[in-house]
């Protein structure tokens, strides 16, 4: 007797019979499985798309340095500098009276040159390639924009020679000096500069006096007292009293003068005294020498107002790269080219060539629809100032330009925008909302910062303002804002409490 079953109007399942339990759990199988296979498809993500977050996030410097690889990786990309003469420039204002203008974005060029393949996939180096240092106008190089000073290695091996006559003692005194760190210190552990040289303990540490003696004063100490001492004692010898005091810097960074004064045995005015000849050393010796050069931001958004009382918002055209993909190259190669593994790596390389250029495209564009939005929100401070910062958010700009927050977060990380204010990190116009005290407008808490540093340079000698007072005075002022927050907002600002304060007014100092 067979067993046909019914399908039940409620589940769909067929009812009765052998199988039916089998057939059941394959559609629950298949009910259960269906989510798990849509979560896969969303999460996969493209080659293309994940260079493209990649670029966006990358610096100028990272971006030059990922088309240089990828140039040397693909023989039909060439990196190009750029040429302002043929810069074309696209602009239009927005309803907020934003201009928004963006230089010829990175794009694709044709050049026929011929360009050796490499054997796996690696492109080859072309001999017509320009380095960014030249002598006809283009970029110049960091060693001919930067004069060369004395570094404070040169300096002091110049003093070696005439100083230190034994041969294993100069190899002692070479290893401290290349064990100086840049402000001048020798925070190496003398142990291990024995275990280095071979030298016992006592011969290192008098080899070591000997390089303190070097100029600047105060080279090659191991602690802030000790250079401060070297500097002291080259003026003549240090009294018991500073010595006391060197040994009691902590006191002394408090401003607990009658402390400090009975650990001296000294009168607080002479403490007073001794501290305004601390303040002509030097705690950081080695600085006033060549170190590494530090190269300034460059910006990568310019931002102008202009004659009609609107903003002009372009890219820097100096940083935008530029790529040349070689398609008259390509042309000649495929048609040349006959083996399977052959065609498909030319054509691996035209894709990857043209996603690189279309990636450098969206990410100019991209960069240049946040900065504007910016620009679009942030317009009373360029007038104004500071106090003029709106609380500004990631997801505010992402509503406004029809993008995730997460692009948003790429596109402002490492970047810069030049303002008739100065230039600013493009993360310095996002900060959260303060609210206000009479029901007003919210503030940015940069700007509440900005106000409590105001209120603090106020200060009189006789009247320090408490973290309370300072909530007070902003409340007047429209902001309401609780005593931790302003004590957390003051130690952003490496402002001291207002007992420090007190004493350093009552020292004298500020």
């Amino acid at each position: 007797m067979s067993s046909s079953g019914t399908n039940s109007p409620e589940t769909g399942f067929r009812e009765g019979g052998g199988n039916d339990l089998t057939t059941k759990g394959g559609a629950l199988m298949q009910l259960f499985a269906l989510p798990a296979t849509q979560l896969r498809q969303s999460v996969a993500i493209s080659a293309q798309t994940i260079q493209s977050l990649k670029m966006l996030q990358f610096s100028h410097d990272e971006l030059h340095d990922f088309l240089a690889d990828q140039a040397e990786r693909n023989p039909l990309i060439e990196l190009m500098r750029e040429d302002p003469s043929v810069q074309k420039s696209v602009s239009g204002k927005d309803s907020s009276g934003i201009e928004a203008s963006e230089s010829n974005a990175p794009g694709v060029r044709e050049d026929t040159s011929p360009r050796p393949m490499a054997g796996n996939g690696a492109g080859g180096e072309s001999a017509g390639r320009q380095s960014s240092g030249n002598a006809d106008g283009g970029f110049r190089s960091l060693e001919e924009t930067c004069q060369a000073r004395t570094t404070l290695r040169e300096h002091l091996y110049g003093q070696l020679a005439g100083s230190i006559r034994n041969d294993a003692d100069k190899r002692i005194a070479a290893e401290i000096i290349e064990s100086l760190d840049a402000d001048g210190y020798m925070r190496r552990n003398l142990d291990e500069v024995s275990r280095t040289t071979g030298a016992d303990a006592e011969r290192i540490a008098a080899v070591l006096a000997e390089v303190q003696k070097f100029d600047p004063a105060g080279v090659a100490a191991r602690d802030l007292p000790e250079c401060l001492r070297l500097q002291l004692s080259e003026r003549g010898p240090v009294s018991p009293a500073m010595a006391v005091l060197l040994d009691n810097l902590k006191l002394l960074a408090d401003f607990k003068m009658a402390a400090l004064a009975n650990r001296c045995g000294v009168p607080v005015e002479d403490i007073q005294d001794m501290l305004r000849e601390i303040r002509t050393l030097d705690p950081r010796p080695g600085l006033r020498f060549d170190t590494d050069p530090v190269i300034p931001a460059i910006p990568d958004v310019m931002v102008q107002r202009l004659s009609d009382g609107s903003c002009a918002v372009e890219l820097n055209a100096q940083l935008l790269p530029r790529i040349l993909v070689n398609n008259g190259y390509y042309s000649r190669i495929s048609s040349g080219t006959t083996g399977k593994v052959e065609k498909q790596y030319v054509m691996d390389c035209l894709r990857n060539a043209n996603w690189l250029t279309r990636n450098l495209e969206q990410r100019a564009q991209t960069i240049l629809k946040v900065a504007s939005e910016i620009v679009a929100h942030q317009e009373k401070f360029l007038d104004e100032g500071v106090d003029h910062l709106r609380p500004l958010c990631l997801k505010d700009v992402a509503q406004s330009i029809g993008m995730h927050e997460s692009t948003v977060c790429r596109a402002i990380s490492n970047k810069y925008m030049m303002t008739p204010r100065g230039m600013f990190e493009m993360k310095y116009f996002f900060s959260n909302s303060i609210a206000s005290s009479d029901g007003g407008d919210e503030h940015s808490s940069e700007t509440v910062r900005h106000r409590i540093k105001e209120l603090i340079d106020g200060e009189q000698a006789d009247i320090i303002l408490s973290d309370d007072d300072i909530v007070t005075e902003l409340k007047e002022r429209g902001i309401f804002l609780a005593r931790r927050t302003v004590a957390k907002y003051r130690e952003m600002m490496n402002i001291p409490s207002s007992i420090k304060r007190r004493r350093m007014k009552a020292s004298g100092f500020s």
